[in-house]
């Protein structure tokens, strides 16, 4: 069994709660999932049938296959309190707060250094828990097994990153372009799901406090179409994914290293969305500057 550990550090407040909805908690179950998620997320070029074959073979299908990957975490206590809506100070409760530390174990009987990639890609484009679109749950490693490690912080170095996991799946990889500030990923195919269409780094921040307010008051402000949507029952979630990163070129204490990073997804509702590429460009570039 080859396994690697990860030491991370929360960057923004985490709120992460398990069956029990009163009780925070960091489950080992929950971030396979999300792994899961972006792995299908990297893959909209592949066919349907070549998708589920490969995602059955790194995570499994139930009453079929097992997955070769064991995640575990060790949990540590939320020491802290947040506001969920922190542009109005509202919904506040307790969290995980930044600067406490976990770690994560990858334990697989095959294909660890593909996980290890795709785990990194996650902590980069992806929080974990409530609101985790839109900047909570942001997290960084800190070491692997044992050894200092910094995820990139520029497209350049994202699209290495990118690359690299491509190279470790052995599959056929989509078209990947840096454009100043974006990565923009191309999959000629019309697949009906969530997959990668571009993503997006922005301008430093000074706090994690300051720049989520800043998200949370720009979803507010063009979130029209999806208040629509929650007042007649249905469910959508957002398409842009809001996550932070610290800035490692940035030669300033910790809490002055901070960017938003946004992943745009192939959206694909149930219904029209008047309006809804000009809503969530004005979304997007009110946090990027």
């Amino acid at each position: 069994m080859l396994q690697n550990e990860y030491t991370c550090e929360i960057i923004t407040p985490l709120v992460a709660k398990g069956a029990d909805k009163s009780i925070l908690e960091l489950r080992a179950s929950a971030l396979k999932g999300v792994m899961r998620f972006w792995w299908r997320a990297l893959h909209g070029h592949l066919s349907f049938e070549e998708l589920r074959k490969r995602e059955g073979e790194l995570f499994g299908e139930s009453g079929m296959s097992q997955s070769p990957l064991t995640v575990r975490v060790w949990s540590i206590f939320p020491s802290g309190e947040t506001y969920l809506l922190p542009h109005k100070k509202q919904v506040r409760t307790r969290s995980y707060k930044c600067g406490q530390s976990f770690k994560v174990v990858l334990k697989a009987r095959k294909h660890l250094e593909l996980y290890d990639r795709l785990f990194k890609i996650v902590v980069l484009l992806g929080g974990w828990g409530m609101r985790s679109r839109r900047g909570f749950g942001s997290i960084t490693i800190r070491k692997i097994n044992g050894n200092p490690y910094a995820l990139p912080s520029d497209s350049l170095g994202i699209k290495c990153l990118l690359d690299d996991f491509y190279d470790k799946s052995g599959i056929a990889r989509p078209m990947i372009d840096v454009r100043e500030s974006a990565i923009v990923v191309s999959s000629n195919r019309d697949n009906r799901f969530p997959y990668i269409k571009m993503i997006e780094v922005g301008d430093v921040w000074t706090n994690a406090d300051s720049l989520l307010q800043r998200i949370a008051q720009s979803a507010s402000d063009h979130n029209h179409e999806h208040k629509r949507i929650a007042k007649s029952g249905r469910r959508f979630a957002s398409p842009i994914v809001v996550s932070v990163i610290e800035d490692h070129s940035c030669q300033v204490n910790r809490s002055g290293r901070l960017r938003p990073i946004i992943t745009t997804l192939n959206s694909v509702p149930p219904f029209s969305l008047k309006g809804e590429v000009d809503q969530f460009q004005a979304f997007k570039e009110a946090i990027l500057t």
